[in-house]
């Protein structure tokens, strides 16, 4: 009768354990309970718009980004304009843009220039890619070109090759006329025009 009852007591304390395992898993469930989620699914999606949603750029938006300087920039085709202009001194030769062009009487022989090295940093010369044009009242078949010693091609307006003063700073100064009494501006014949009224030249001393 005693061990009968142990029995029944025995049985009973196992059927209830296995009551309350079954209601522990039933009430806290299993990784698949919440329909419709996996495992890991929210820190992967976090993952994925992390880096759409913090991207920044530094640099300028598609389509804005700028050409480097300069290159939309072009240098005009042809050769050097040789045109006329009217000043204190008379009418005389200048080049596109209205600078006065010089000669040197010191040029005597022919397809040469004698000036060159610290020369003709004071007195650069009119060089030109191309077959120089005329401009307005300057004669075409007075123009034509020498080849100087670094290799660059000078105008030449009738006997004389041309140059640029480096003192002058724009369009109608003559600031190097009679220089030395060897520079002067050119007529339209592609002589020297030496007159000195109302100009600063020098007629003395360096040429340049």
């Amino acid at each position: 009768m005693v061990g009968n009852l142990k029995r029944s007591r025995s049985v009973e304390r196992l059927a209830c354990s296995l009551a309350a395992a079954a209601l522990v898993v039933v009430g806290c469930g299993g990784p698949d309970s919440s329909p419709g989620t996996t495992a890991g699914s929210p820190s992967s999606t976090a993952r994925a718009a992390s880096p759409a949603s913090g991207a920044t750029s530094s640099g300028p938006a598609a389509g804005s980004v700028r050409p480097p300087v300069g290159s939309g920039s072009s240098t005009t085709a042809g050769g050097a304009m040789i045109a006329a202009d009217d000043g204190p001194l008379g009418r005389y030769l200048v080049d596109g843009a209205g600078r006065a062009l010089y000669l040197f009487t010191a040029d005597t022989v022919q397809g040469q220039s004698a000036c060159d090295d610290a020369c003709a940093v004071t007195w650069p010369p009119v060089t030109t890619s191309a077959a120089p044009t005329a401009g307005e009242d300057a004669a075409g078949g007075e123009l034509s070109t020498i080849t100087r010693t670094d290799g660059s091609t000078q105008v030449v307006y009738g006997e004389y090759p041309l140059y640029y003063f480096a003192g002058d700073t724009g369009p109608g100064q003559t600031n190097g006329q009679g220089s030395g009494g060897q520079w002067w501006i050119v007529g339209l014949n592609g002589e020297p025009v030496k007159t000195v009224t109302g100009s600063p030249a020098v007629t003395s001393g360096t040429t340049y």
